[in-house]
């Protein structure tokens, strides 16, 4: 098992356990977001196009996720 694989499975591990101790949604999405792009590139040293391609166009819809909870969460504790 690789150092990229550890890393997929502690970063997944940690927002799977936010999400059971309450950790904000954009904390989340960016966690996953982490994983897919670790597992993308894993799968793009392996030599699998289908993979890392499924993998790295997931990981930019999580990082679009993640942001669009930052920008939802600044709007709502905006004092204006």
């Amino acid at each position: 098992m690789t150092w990229i694989s550890v890393a997929t499975f502690v970063a997944v591990f940690i927002a799977v356990a936010g999400l059971c101790f309450g950790l904000p949604d954009r904390w989340i999405c960016a966690l996953l977001a982490l994983a897919t792009l670790a597992a993308g590139c894993q799968a793009a040293v392996r030599g699998s196009v289908l993979w890392s391609t499924v993998f790295l166009v997931g990981g930019a819809a999580l990082c679009g996720a993640s942001a669009h909870a930052i920008v939802t969460s600044r709007r709502t504790r905006s004092p204006r």
